[in-house]
C-alpha cells in the first residue's frame, strides 16, 4: 500500500515527516520554514504550510493535503 492510501485510511495519526515525504512524492517543494512552519509549493497550487511540531498533525491539515494530492491524481 502506498504513503497516500496509508494516510487516507487514517488520517488522525499522521506526522509532519509522513506527510511532507507525500507532498514531495508529488511533486510539491520544500521552501524554507517560517517560524514553526515548513512551506511546501508545486506550481499551480498555493502554497501549504506543515506545523513541524504538531504530531500528530491535525486532521484538517491532513484532509486538505488530500484533497489536494486526490485533485492532482486525478489529472494525471
Amino acid at each position: 500500500m502506498d504513503l497516500y492510501e496509508r494516510i487516507k485510511r487514517n488520517p488522525s495519526n499522521v506526522t509532519p515527516k509522513q506527510l511532507m515525504e507525500l507532498l514531495e512524492e508529488y511533486g510539491f517543494e520544500n521552501k524554507g520554514q517560517e517560524g514553526d512552519h515548513v512551506q511546501y509549493k508545486k506550481p499551480g497550487y498555493r502554497r501549504f504550510p506543515i506545523p513541524i511540531k504538531q504530531n500528530p498533525l491535525a486532521i484538517h491539515i491532513v484532509k486538505e493535503a488530500l484533497r489536494i494530492i486526490r485533485e492532482i491524481r486525478d489529472l494525471d
